[in-house]
């Protein structure tokens, strides 16, 4: 979560942002609902980040979308910090504590849960232990799915 805050990956956040504005889907008068979906974890998780570090780190790019004029939603997912059959309890309970209705930030899926064969009978994962399987994709999207709709309007 790092590199989206300061390092390789921080200018990504104002580039989009950018060009949400340009098609006047931020700030304009087009009936259109913009969200951020935060998918990310898996390498905090290896590197061993912790919860403090983890919540700030993404409390900070949240900040930043807002400065930058993004005022919409953001979806964290309960968990997502599966690293090659491990599961990092600082990095969601990092996720966790960004979690802030009256801010604009609320609670996703749990894509941790997607291990084993528990996607339709066959493997969520891939065999490197990390990457979504096809089937593990799907039983993501349709779990997104699931938290927008529990949202409400416009989902």
């Amino acid at each position: 979560i790092a590199d989206w805050d300061t390092g390789i990956e921080s200018t990504k956040l104002s580039a989009v942002i950018s060009r949400l504005k340009a098609k006047g889907w931020l700030g304009g008068t087009t009936n259109v609902t913009t969200i951020f979906i935060g998918c990310q974890g898996e390498q905090d998780t290896n590197l061993g980040t912790l919860q403090a570090a983890y919540a700030a780190s993404l409390n900070s790019v949240i900040s930043k979308s807002r400065a930058l004029g993004f005022s919409g939603t953001w979806f964290i997912p309960q968990a997502e910090s599966w690293y090659m059959g491990v599961a990092g309890p600082q990095v969601v309970a990092g996720q966790a504590a960004v979690i802030s209705h009256g801010s604009g930030i609320w609670e996703g899926p749990n894509l941790d849960a997607l291990v084993g064969n528990t996607c339709s009978g066959v493997a969520c994962r891939q065999a490197d232990n990390l990457h979504f399987s096809n089937a593990g994709a799907a039983s993501a999207a349709t779990a997104w799915q699931t938290a927008l709709h529990a949202f409400g309007a416009p989902f």
